[in-house]
């Protein structure tokens, strides 16, 4: 199913190119924003996941998102919106119905052999629950702002330089010093979206983040990690006091080496 929705998105993407569209509208509605948040629930997401589907957010070939794996020779960002995540899908039924619209049966949204046409079945028999679900979305969302804030805050404490595009082999330097004293989830929000990015992900790794975090709140690197995509190692000569982000070359755990004559 991931795969299907990736190439559904790279479809749309090409066919708003096409028609020299910067905007793509989905139908995604309230349902498929309950069915997303107890998925992932599941799943054991964090706030980001539980967050549910955002109403806007831009999608580019090669960029995090549903066009991560995507190798296009048009580089143009797409405004993504879902105007319906509000709203009941009997509603939009109705609506077009009424005006003599017509519309697409998904007939996988009730074959119970899909685990979200199963966790449709639960949550159309439990309505009130939407309420509740709602609301740790917003609180989710809420959280997930307050991350990302100040994530950009200590970006810009850490930044030393990126050479080449991040998204394109490039690597990303960044000095280890200020990293001392912050906030644990502030860190690691801050390394999950830079190694997303450079390992050109739809999503953040998971395994192996927190030694890496340890690491920089100690505020000195002494041996590699490579995991998610990324190789992290620090800056030859700098005595463990910068580090640098690159793509992985390997398919290995986290690889913890010291380092010799850093």
């Amino acid at each position: 199913m991931a795969l299907a929705r990736q190439k559904r998105y790279e479809l749309l993407y090409e066919a708003c190119i096409a028609a020299n569209s910067p905007v793509l509208l989905t139908g995604h509605h309230l349902g498929d924003q309950m069915e997303t948040f107890v998925s992932r629930f599941f799943g054991a997401s964090g706030v980001d996941g539980l967050s549910g589907m955002q109403p806007a957010s831009l999608i580019r070939p090669g960029c995090p998102g549903p066009l991560f794996n995507m190798h296009s020779t048009i580089d143009h960002p797409i405004l993504l919106l879902r105007p319906f995540l509000g709203v009941e899908k009997s509603e939009l039924v109705r609506y077009c119905e009424d005006a003599g619209l017509s519309y697409v049966k998904d007939p996988t949204n009730v074959d119970s052999f899909f685990a979200r046409a199963r966790v449709r079945k639960v949550l159309a028999s439990a309505p009130s629950v939407a309420e509740d679900i709602a609301a740790v979305q917003r609180s989710c969302t809420d959280a997930r702002k307050l991350q990302e804030d100040s994530a950009f805050v200590l970006l810009q404490k850490t930044w030393i330089c990126n050479e080449g595009s991040l998204c394109d082999g490039g690597r990303a330097v960044f000095d280890v010093g200020p990293f001392v004293g912050s906030t644990r989830w502030v860190v690691r929000r801050l390394m999950l979206v830079v190694l997303q990015i450079i390992a050109r992900k739809e999503y953040p790794p998971r395994s192996g983040i927190d030694s890496l975090v340890n690491a920089l709140l100690s505020g000195r690197l002494t041996c590699n990690f490579d995991f998610g995509g990324c190789l992290v190692q620090p800056v030859k000569k700098s005595k463990g006091s910068q580090i640098a982000i690159t793509k992985s070359s390997t398919r290995r755990g986290v690889l913890k080496e010291m380092v010799d004559g850093f």
